[in-house]
């Protein structure tokens, strides 16, 4: 891949209660999606993790009103699979950049 050039996408979070949001719906067979980047706000106490498939990372703590953040950042999804947030006991709101990158 070095060379390749992608487009980046960027998603807004605006969940209203805890539990599961989709960032990016499955792409085509041979590809993935892969974060590059969040900032995350959460509105109480509680965990967010990213899943493809699996979980891709485990539960991360956010207090209220802080922020969960990384930059540059490569999370990569299962090939063909919807990449989604879910959050337990509390809800977040933010944004999720991304990249289809070939499997």
């Amino acid at each position: 891949m070095p060379g390749t050039q992608f487009k980046e996408y960027s998603v807004a979070v605006a969940q209203t209660a805890a539990g599961s949001a989709t960032i990016a719906a499955a792409p085509a067979a041979g590809k993935k999606i892969v974060v590059t980047g969040f900032v995350l706000v959460g509105n109480g106490a509680g965990t967010v993790k990213f899943t493809s498939g699996s979980d891709l990372t485990g539960a991360m703590v956010i207090a209220s009103g802080t922020q969960l953040t990384a930059g540059v950042t490569r999370l990569y999804g299962a090939e063909a699979t919807v990449m989604t947030l879910t959050t337990a006991t509390s809800f977040v709101n933010g944004f999720v950049n991304y990249i289809i990158a070939p499997a």
